[in-house]
């Protein structure tokens, strides 16, 4: 019975909202739909509140990334460092969300 309640412990605990669903990226974009790049080949992008209103939305982070004609490698470069920001600043986003809902 003990094993039984530490894992009903465990899946307690586990309740917690994935607040990483909330999140999207954006790669800044002129208004003509290309994409901004900077000296050096950079592309500014942020990683943001997904449930915002657009133009409104809150930035949890900021970067540049390389330029590149295809977008799921600058996609894959944005969250090259994501997993661990995310790990630091877990309680951020989910405090944050938590504000939000009420």
């Amino acid at each position: 019975m003990i094993i039984l309640q530490n894992f009903v412990d465990v899946v307690e605990k586990k309740k917690e909202f994935d607040y990483q669903l909330l999140i999207k990226y954006q790669l800044l974009t002129n208004p003509d739909g290309s994409y901004v790049v900077l000296e050096g080949g950079k592309v500014p992008y942020k990683i943001i509140d997904g449930t915002g209103e657009k133009g409104k939305e809150k930035v949890f982070k900021s970067g540049i990334v390389d330029f590149n004609e295809d977008e799921q490698k600058m996609v894959v470069m944005i969250f090259d460092g994501y997993c661990e920001w995310y790990a630091k600043n877990k309680n951020i986003v989910a405090d944050f969300y938590r504000r939000k809902k009420s």
